[in-house]
């Protein structure tokens, strides 16, 4: 599984760049939330999901997200590769830095060794954390899922994106409780004439916002999405 990451780079030289500079102020905030978006959706490639997933998570009207996602296209800060939106030279800007990732995991070593050495008896230290400690917390993460109705909700769920951030959201927001709400909700969505139109939600986002809880929007046609 891979591990997500909940930040992004974000270069001083924005400061010098004309294109970024000279966009209108809502315009500028809709280009940070696109980068927020895509290092959520895609943070290797920086890609965008649908435009009204997009706006769903942004909390936006339809119309409104995509013409200005359709004006950042424009000036060059999002980038269209066939049906897919991409933020522009997000792999020269977002790259993993291995090395230092190495130098840190080996001073953390050299440190827990040196407190070891230094710390008196009864006083507890936190332990270096190892990958195969990452991959038990994992495996757990994925047996709590398996065994509590996850799986039964991912094969109702017709939109099967990003399948492990939804295990982790549905440990995080549903609970014995409210489980037969959150099926009964889904239920109310599948027979929503949006989703009928195959206008679906990102699953991690519809369980992160609670949407079993809402009636579902009517449909425009300005909610087509046509990217």
């Amino acid at each position: 599984m891979e591990i997500l990451m909940d930040w992004f780079r974000f270069h001083v030289s924005a400061l010098d760049k004309k294109k970024i500079q000279g966009l209108p102020p809502p315009l500028f905030k809709a280009w940070i939330n696109a980068m927020c978006v895509a290092s959520e959706f895609d943070n290797e490639n920086g890609t965008l999901p649908s435009a009204d997933n997009f706006c769903f998570r942004v909390r936006i009207n339809p119309v409104t997200g995509m013409k200005q996602l359709n004006e950042l296209v424009k000036r060059n800060l999002i980038d269209r590769d066939g049906k897919l939106l991409k933020m522009h030279d997000w792999r020269d800007w977002q790259f993993r830095s291995d090395s230092s990732t190495e130098r840190v995991r080996k001073h953390r070593q050299k440190q827990q060794v040196k407190q070891s050495d230094e710390t008196p008896r009864n006083v507890s230290v936190t332990p270096y954390i190892r990958s195969d400690q990452i991959r038990s917390e994992t495996e757990q993460t994925q047996s709590a899922c398996e065994t509590f109705r996850f799986e039964e909700f991912w094969e109702q769920y017709p939109n099967k994106i990003g399948k492990d951030r939804a295990c982790r959201m549905w440990i995080s927001r549903v609970t014995p409780e409210n489980v037969e709400p959150v099926f009964a909700g889904l239920k109310r969505w599948q027979q929503s004439e949006r989703w009928q139109r195959g206008i679906y939600h990102d699953p991690a986002n519809w369980l992160n916002e609670t949407c079993w809880e809402d009636s579902p929007p009517k449909t425009t046609d300005d909610d087509e999405d046509d990217f």
